[in-house]
């Protein structure tokens, strides 16, 4: 709770690891760039039974994945504050899925209030994207070059943003 990284991964920064965080908290982390409270790079990850409540960064307040694997499990994602891009989760060129989790009230400047994706593959099962906010464009969803597989059980409600208040792509299918 409440660390300050100059850069990125208020609480976890991992390059080229395995990471595995169950039943957590992550709560009032700050980073200068990305990641206000996990950063995995180049790395496998498993966060499951875990809550990211409040954490801040100007990219990606919740987590960020670059180059990695990641499954999320039975997590919630909540009140993450990004000023430009991507309220609780930014996926750039990983593979991820996300099973029963609750992505909620989170925001973001001006793409993605819940979930950034670019270059990315992300399974979706039995998930609720509700109330996130966007000033510009997904309030949901920001999809650029990305598949993306809705599986069952997907609810995404009381989003908002000027443009693609639900989903937002560009590029993918």
């Amino acid at each position: 709770e409440d660390n300050q990284a100059q850069t990125h991964g208020g609480g976890i920064y991992s390059y080229s690891t395995t990471v595995t965080v169950e039943d957590s908290f992550f709560a009032g982390n700050d980073a200068n760039e990305y990641a206000g409270a996990i950063y995995l790079h180049i790395s496998e990850g498993t966060i499951a039974g875990t809550v990211i409540d409040s954490n801040n960064s100007p990219g990606g307040a919740g987590l960020i994945t670059n180059n990695s694997t990641v499954s999320l499990t039975g997590s919630e994602f909540r009140g993450n504050d990004s000023n430009t891009s991507a309220g609780a989760l930014n996926f750039y060129y990983t593979t991820a899925t996300i099973d029963d989790c609750t992505i909620t009230e989170n925001e973001a400047g001006n793409k993605a209030g819940a979930m950034l994706a670019s270059f990315s593959d992300v399974t979706i099962t039995d998930t609720t994207f509700t109330d996130n906010v966007v000033g510009d464009t997904g309030g949901a969803f920001y999809l650029r070059d990305t598949t993306v597989t809705l599986a069952g059980g997907v609810i995404l409600s009381g989003n908002t943003g000027t443009t693609g208040a639900g989903i937002y792509m560009t590029e993918g299918s």
